[in-house]
């Protein structure tokens, strides 16, 4: 879904991200790891270099071509630059 004016992006389903290169950031209220997964759960965000995804759990998996981030549903603005 894109709202009115484009500016929130909603992924909805099996969404998946890798991320090959740079730092990852990311703030939750709870994390455990099970089985070589981090689960991030409650308010999670996702601090990208241009955005802050935001969504309410997210699991991370780390293989040979990087870190990839699966979860259910995802929030991410669009052009909301950090300061």
């Amino acid at each position: 879904m894109i709202s009115e004016n484009s500016k929130l992006h909603t992924y909805s389903g099996n969404v998946r991200i890798a991320f090959t290169h740079g730092n990852l950031s990311t703030k939750s209220s709870r994390a455990s790891f099970q089985k070589g997964k981090t689960v991030m759960e409650g308010d999670v965000e996702i601090i990208l270099s241009n955005a802050i995804a935001k969504t309410q759990r997210v699991t991370f998996i780390h293989t040979q071509q990087g870190l990839v981030a699966e979860w259910i549903k995802l929030a991410l603005p669009i052009n909301n630059h950090k300061k």
